[in-house]
């Protein structure tokens, strides 16, 4: 038997092929598949170029399960539509299709139980308890939520700078520091950047370490962002534990994203918060990416459960591919 888990996001797709022994056998990388950026047509070309890809380099022409799991998958619509999507791929004897923030739960615990927070650009949490019920918190987008990202960190800093300038908050360097990062003399041209150039979620949240490196100087006001920032993202989790009845349960929590880069400044108060509801949880680093969390809910699916030796396997497996 053959499975097949695809990780699709808004920059690229990769799609990993392996035996029922969780050998992999081939592998395949495309563009984007977010089909709210690319649209379901480009989306579907972009996991069929990836999985042929990997079927060719594996020599074999027939796959019994597959498991996409894509960004922009948030709503029952969403998933709906990409589900018939892939069906009409005609890739697999069946099709599974995830929110992205799934794989990435099962990549991080291995299959197992325990929560994953999400903090890149946006912010999500999901979960899975012993009983392998599933739950997801936050993921909600920069304008109704994304709370404790680098776009929500970035954003905080840049009104604590016009607050600052106003005399409604204290001096902080995050002042010096933002003009710095982006390249202008004045305050006032903050302004500018962000409603006259129109600049995107993606360079707001790529100030985020300006917000960090001054949080980790002492930076008061800096800290204080920080500080509710990762209170924002205990809460997804707690959240989460919570609905999956898990506060007296020992899990791992793994963090993945650019905003854990900050280290204590961020991960210290965030632990603080859950161990009051969650005392056993521990903060983990993920043991495996999404296209791993993907293939090993493809494997299950097939009715192979993935023991320690086919967890072994996709880890030596992956070695070889430039994830």
């Amino acid at each position: 038997m053959y499975f097949v888990g695809v990780d699709g996001g808004a920059t690229k797709t990769l799609a990993i092929l392996s035996d029922d022994s969780g050998k992999i056998l081939g592998w395949g990388l495309a563009g984007p598949s977010n089909y709210h950026h690319v649209g379901l047509e480009g989306a579907m070309s972009a996991i069929k170029e990836s999985v042929k890809k990997a079927m060719s380099m594996a020599n074999i022409e027939h796959i019994n399960v597959i498991c996409c799991g894509l960004a922009g998958a948030d709503t029952k619509k969403d998933q709906k539509i990409l589900h018939e999507g892939l069906c009409s791929l005609g890739l697999a004897e069946k099709n599974i299709l995830v929110h992205d923030a799934v794989i990435a739960l099962m990549g991080a615990t291995a299959g197992k139980p325990g929560i994953i927070i999400i903090a890149g650009t946006g912010s999500v949490a999901s979960g899975m308890n012993e009983r392998g019920e599933y739950a997801r918190a936050g993921g909600w987008g920069p304008i109704l939520g994304d709370e404790g990202s680098a776009y929500y960190i970035a954003r905080e800093g840049l009104a604590a700078v016009l607050r600052s300038y106003d005399g409604r908050e204290e001096k902080t360097m995050l002042t010096s520091e933002f003009l710095r990062a982006m390249g202008i003399t004045e305050v006032e041209d903050i302004i500018n950047k962000v409603y006259v150039e129109k600049v995107g979620v993606e360079y707001i949240a790529g100030l985020a370490p300006v917000v960090t490196k001054c949080a980790q100087a002492g930076d008061k006001v800096a800290l204080r962002i920080v500080s509710n920032a990762a209170r924002e993202l205990a809460k997804l989790a707690i959240a989460l534990i919570n609905k999956l009845n898990m506060k007296d349960l020992e899990f791992p929590i793994a963090l993945v994203g650019g905003v854990f880069k900050a280290g204590e400044v961020i991960i210290k108060p965030l632990s603080k918060e859950i161990v009051k509801v969650a005392p056993k949880a521990k903060i983990t680093t993920p043991r495996l990416p999404p296209c791993a969390g993907a293939l090993i809910i493809a494997l299950r699916e097939g009715g192979v459960e993935p023991n320690e030796t086919v967890i072994r396997n996709i880890e030596l497996g992956l070695k070889n591919i430039p994830i």
